[in-house]
């Protein structure tokens, strides 16, 4: 009967001193980062404009939630694609709902220590999406002019009119 006592007291106190949004959700988070047309290359970058990753769309990427106790993180994702615009998507840890579960467990070194400390008080978004533009080619028709361009920065319109020289 002691040991069982024991037992749930440890399980008990053990409870007490974690963070509910620890427990739950810790303090990184799995973030998909999709583009349309797919196989953008991405780049994130911190605040501080410091380059975390990079790779191609769509991907799973894993980043902290936070920067520092009472700190939510912030990044920016820039997408680009050859013949498309590129798109910067900023992505900002919000308070996650699991933190307020220290309230009801009566964990106040959880909510003041734990959760804080670890980033977990914080969640990302799960899904970064950015749709990515044909990026627009003036092509003056008569200029005269010699112009040179890469057939990878032609929208489909532009390359339908192409005559292939041989």
């Amino acid at each position: 009967m002691k040991t069982a006592l024991k037992v749930l007291f440890s399980m008990l106190m053990a409870w007490m001193i974690t963070g509910c949004a620890s427990i739950m959700s810790g303090g990184t988070a799995p973030v998909s980062l999709r583009s349309t047309p797919a196989g953008a290359s991405y780049v994130v970058t911190d605040a501080k404009g410091t380059v975390l990753q990079q790779g191609v769309a769509p991907a799973i990427i894993s980043l902290k939630t936070s920067t520092g106790y009472f700190d939510e993180a912030s990044y920016q994702v820039r997408f680009s694609l050859p013949g498309h615009e590129d798109r910067v998507v900023p992505l900002r840890a919000s308070l996650n709902g699991w933190y307020w579960g220290n309230i009801l467990a009566g964990g106040l070194i959880g909510m003041l220590i734990v959760d804080p400390l670890t980033g977990a008080m914080y969640k990302l978004p799960a899904t970064v999406t950015a749709d990515l533009p044909e990026a627009d080619v003036n092509i003056a028709r008569g200029s005269g002019d010699l112009m040179i361009v890469s057939l990878n920065n032609l929208p489909e319109s532009v390359r339908s009119q192409l005559i292939r020289v041989e």
